[in-house]
């Protein structure tokens, strides 16, 4: 008699996008499946939320600070990277690190976030 054990291998969501769900089944096939980071997001979302006390904000560090404040100065990735002298790549994945932890969903809130919270504070005054 032959047992089989049988076990899940993945978690999938209701609301993953068609691409990335495409692309987990795949390599659920090839026994190498890595978490899609989107996938990532959604389950650690909870932890995240649940650890941060009510009424406090988050703490961002010095490079999300830096990052914010040229975010709101103006600049585009491309001239964000140039001025802290990081790949692109890394400037979009602090601007989607910073959103997580502020439980913002673009760069319009953070923009306001960040005036509303002193974190960049604007050199016109309207009075």
């Amino acid at each position: 008699m032959t047992v089989r054990r049988a076990a899940a291998q993945g978690y999938l969501l209701k609301s993953l996008h068609p691409a990335s769900f495409h692309e987990y089944l795949r390599s659920l096939l090839i026994e190498d499946a890595t978490l899609p980071r989107e996938l990532g997001y959604q389950i650690l979302k909870q932890f995240v939320t649940e650890s941060i006390p009510h009424g406090e904000q988050p703490i961002l560090s010095v490079m999300e600070t830096a990052v914010l404040r040229n975010l709101c100065r103006g600049f585009k990735i491309e001239e964000i990277a140039d001025r802290l002298v990081i790949p692109e790549n890394k400037v979009k994945l602090i601007l989607n690190d910073i959103l997580f932890k502020l439980k913002l969903t673009n760069r319009t809130q953070l923009v306001t976030y960040a005036t509303d919270n002193g974190i960049f504070m604007s050199k016109v005054s309207l009075q």
